[in-house]
C-alpha cells in the first residue's frame, strides 16, 4: 500500500502578523480570523492597560506640594506672616494622635478665635456659625473710575491670603444632604463665591486660602487679577490628616526645618524654608487622597477604554452585514477578535504621545481608536475589486 505523504501548511508567524496589524487592517483581519482566541484576549487587555499607563504615571507623580509651584501671588509671604502671628499670640496648632480619629489638628494654648477675630458666616444645622480666619493684606495700586468717569490710580489694602481654622467648631454641617466636617462645608462654600459676594457679606471675598480643619486640609491659590468665582483657582490641594504619622507643630514652621535645623528670620532663604515645611505638611496629608485618586482614575479610565475597545469589534461586525459586502461571512466573535487586533496601534500611540502630554492621554486614545474604526469601516464596505 502506497504511503501518502501529508503536506502540512506553513504556520502563520504571529509576531510578524502582529507587527503588520499595527498599520495594516487586512493583517488585523487575518490575525483575528486565523490566530487562537486567547491571543486576541491578550491583545485586548494589554492594549487597555498600555493606554492607561500615561494617566497612571501622571497621577502617580503628582504631589500636594505642587500647589507651591509657579507664581504664589503673595501666598508664601502670607504663610510666613501667619506662622509669626501664631507664635506672637501664643496660639498653638498641633497634630496629635486621637484614640478615635487618628491624627487630628488640635488648638492648644490660646484659642485661635480669640486672637484672629475676622470671621466668615456659614450656615449650619444649628444656625449661623462664624468661622475665624487669619488675614494677610498688603497695599496695592489699582485703577478705578472716579465720579467724573476718569481712570485714576488708587492705593488699597488688598487681601492676598486667608487661613481659616475650623478645629474648634462643634456645629453640625450638611452638604448635598450628607453630614460633613466644618472644613468640608467651608471649602464647598468658598468655591461657590463670586467676585460680587463681598457686597452681601464683606468677609465673603474670593482669596487664596488655607483651611485647617480637625481632619482635613484645603489649599487654593488664586491669581488676584483673574478671579471671577471661587472655582477659578490656579492650583489647589486637598489633604487628610490620616497621612500625618507623627506629631507636628505648625507653630514651628518658621523656627525649625523638617530635619530639625534652626530657622532664623535673618536667613536669606527664610521664606523658602518656611514654605518647605508647609510643602512637607501638604505632601503628607495628600498621600491618602493621592491613593484614592490614583485607583479611582485608573478604574474609571479602564472601564471607559474597555467599553470602547469592545465597541470597535462590534462596529466592524455591523458594517460588514451588507448583502454585497465581501466580508459578510465574518461571524460575531471573529469580528470581536479582529477588533482586539486593531487595538495595539492606538494604545501604543497613546503611550508614546501621552508620555509627553499626559493630560491628553484619554482623549488621544479615544481619537486614535475612533480614527481606526472609521478607517476600518470604510474599507469594509468597499465593493470587491473586479
Amino acid at each position: 500500500m502506497k504511503k501518502i505523504k501529508v503536506i502540512n501548511k506553513p504556520k502563520k508567524n504571529t509576531l510578524k502578523l502582529l507587527l503588520r496589524s499595527l498599520i495594516k487592517n487586512d493583517a488585523a483581519v487575518e490575525g483575528g480570523r486565523t490566530q487562537p482566541w486567547w491571543i486576541a484576549l491578550v491583545l485586548f487587555f494589554a492594549s487597555v492597560i498600555i493606554a492607561i499607563v500615561p494617566t497612571m504615571i501622571q497621577v502617580g507623580q503628582t504631589k500636594g506640594s505642587d500647589v507651591f509651584k509657579g507664581a504664589q501671588y503673595q501666598t508664601d509671604v502670607g504663610l510666613v506672616k501667619f506662622n509669626e502671628a501664631l507664635n506672637t499670640s501664643g496660639v498653638d496648632l498641633v497634630y496629635r494622635e486621637d484614640i478615635n480619629n487618628g491624627f487630628v489638628l488640635r488648638n492648644e494654648g490660646v484659642a485661635f478665635e480669640t486672637v484672629f477675630t475676622n470671621t466668615i458666616n456659614l450656615s449650619s444645622v444649628t444656625g449661623s456659625t462664624n468661622i475665624p480666619y487669619f488675614s494677610f493684606a498688603q497695599p496695592r495700586t489699582i485703577t478705578v473710575t472716579n465720579t467724573s468717569g476718569q481712570q485714576v490710580s488708587e492705593v488699597v489694602s488688598f487681601e492676598y491670603l486667608r487661613v481659616y481654622f475650623t478645629g474648634n467648631i462643634t456645629n453640625q454641617f450638611v452638604t448635598n444632604g450628607a453630614p460633613v466636617e466644618p472644613e468640608v462645608a467651608l471649602a464647598s462654600h468658598l468655591i461657590g463665591l463670586t467676585e460680587n459676594s463681598h457686597i452681601v457679606d464683606p468677609n465673603s471675598a474670593v482669596t487664596s486660602h488655607v483651611i485647617l480643619g480637625k481632619q482635613n486640609l484645603y489649599f487654593r491659590v488664586y491669581n488676584p487679577i483673574k478671579v471671577a468665582t471661587g472655582a477659578d483657582y490656579v492650583r489647589s490641594s486637598q489633604g487628610i490628616f490620616t497621612g500625618v504619622k507623627t506629631s507636628l507643630t505648625i507653630n514651628s514652621f518658621n523656627e525649625e526645618t523638617a530635619k530639625g535645623d534652626t530657622i532664623l528670620a535673618t536667613d536669606r532663604d527664610y521664606v523658602t524654608k518656611v514654605v518647605n515645611n508647609w510643602s512637607n505638611l501638604v505632601d503628607m496629608t495628600y498621600g491618602p487622597v493621592k491613593t484614592i485618586t490614583f485607583w479611582t482614575t485608573t478604574l474609571i479610565n479602564g472601564a471607559i477604554y474597555f467599553v470602547l475597545s469592545v465597541f470597535i469589534g462590534l462596529i466592524y461586525f455591523i458594517t460588514t452585514r451588507g448583502k454585497f459586502n465581501p466580508s459578510r461571512d465574518i461571524k460575531f466573535f471573529e469580528a470581536i477578535r479582529i477588533g482586539a487586533w486593531l487595538l495595539p496601534a492606538p494604545a501604543l500611540i497613546t503611550l508614546v504621545v501621552g508620555s509627553f502630554m499626559p493630560s491628553y492621554a484619554s482623549l488621544l486614545y479615544i481619537m486614535t481608536l475612533g480614527m481606526r474604526t472609521v478607517w476600518m469601516s470604510m474599507k469594509s464596505v468597499q465593493p470587491p475589486t473586479k
